[in-house]
């Protein structure tokens, strides 16, 4: 378990190394001048080349991206335009866009796992088409209009639910989960769709193999050969999708956070893109990459516990 731990490990250090240039170069490529931005867009030519010598963006860029990466090791991504720390503002934040993901998750594993083994145990009958034809309005509907939708339906009409803003959660726990609701519908009902398309697939393949029929040849109640044995095999990949649906719930989260007016990790990417603030815009992407790899990491270590076929090596057992 060591060995594979450690592999696993470099692997994924190589891999926020490599993001970590394409987030520096990517930023520098930008039309656009750092100094502006950081000089309060004074064109002032001494003040950019105060700026330019304070802030080290006179250097060479091979020299600029090692005192970065250096810093950013330490915890410290510079400053905004606005002179404040990158890493204080993102972390500020963070938790918000965690609480509408966890939420998000939620809804849509407690929605669209439970709709995909039931599409696949009854394959070919009125539930199966039924959560199908869901699934398939679920994945086209676009996350603005829906939550436009939802705001005008159940904040505007029935004033049951606040339109936008957001309470901390230590604050008032109620208050919380009122404003934190409608969003994390808009971005569960889409992933919901995804998982019950992928899960219906996984239990149909499950329900069709050999451990399967052999579980059913024993005597076993249909309960429990679903239940234990299709469906432990069949989250196996479940998972990888979830895992990857990160990427999907944090760009959706862009988009539902301006909308319902919270100040999360998306809408923060959003502000850094429209102010042009270069340090701000390098730090949020590189905290969304190391987000991936580290959600891509645990999804790895999760093979071994929901199968004991796969071994820590990676190998069929």
């Amino acid at each position: 378990m060591g060995g594979f731990l450690l592999r696993k490990a470099g692997a994924a250090l190589i891999v926020i190394f490599l993001a970590s240039v394409l987030v520096f170069l990517g930023v520098r490529a930008l039309p656009g001048d750092p100094a502006l931005a950081l000089g309060a867009e004074s064109r002032d030519p001494e003040v950019l080349a105060a700026v330019r010598e304070k802030y080290g963006l006179d250097q060479p860029v091979p020299v600029q991206y090692a005192k970065w990466a250096w810093n950013a090791l330490q915890g410290d991504l510079g400053v905004d335009s606005r002179q404040l720390p990158v890493s204080e503002t993102i972390v500020s934040r963070i938790p918000v866009t965690l609480e509408l993901a966890v939420l998000s998750l939620l809804i849509g594993m407690v929605i669209g796992i439970p709709a995909g083994v039931i599409a696949a145990v009854r394959r070919g009958k009125a539930s199966d088409y039924a959560s199908t034809s869901v699934a398939l309005v679920g994945l086209s509907l676009p996350n603005f209009w829906f939550g436009l939708m939802l705001i005008i339906v159940f904040a505007v009409n029935l004033n049951w639910l606040p339109a936008g803003g957001y309470v901390p959660f230590s604050e008032d726990p109620v208050e919380n989960l009122k404003h934190m609701l409608l969003p994390a519908i808009v971005l569960g009902t889409g992933l919901s769709a995804v998982l019950m398309r992928q899960m219906r697939s996984s239990m149909l393949d499950s329900l069709s193999a050999d451990y399967v029929r052999t579980a059913r040849a024993k005597g076993l109640s249909e309960r429990r050969v679903v239940g234990v044995h299709a469906l432990r095999n069949s989250l196996i990949t479940v998972t990888t999708v979830i895992g990857l649906q990160l990427g999907a719930l944090i760009s959706g989260a862009v988009i539902t956070e301006t909308i319902f007016g919270i100040a999360g990790f998306g809408r923060l990417t959003v502000d850094a893109v429209n102010q042009r603030d270069y340090a701000l815009l390098q730090g949020v992407v590189l905290v969304a990459a190391v987000g991936y790899v580290v959600v891509n990491f645990a999804v790895d270590i999760a093979y071994s516990l929901l199968n004991p076929r796969i071994r820590v090596s990676g190998r069929p057992a």
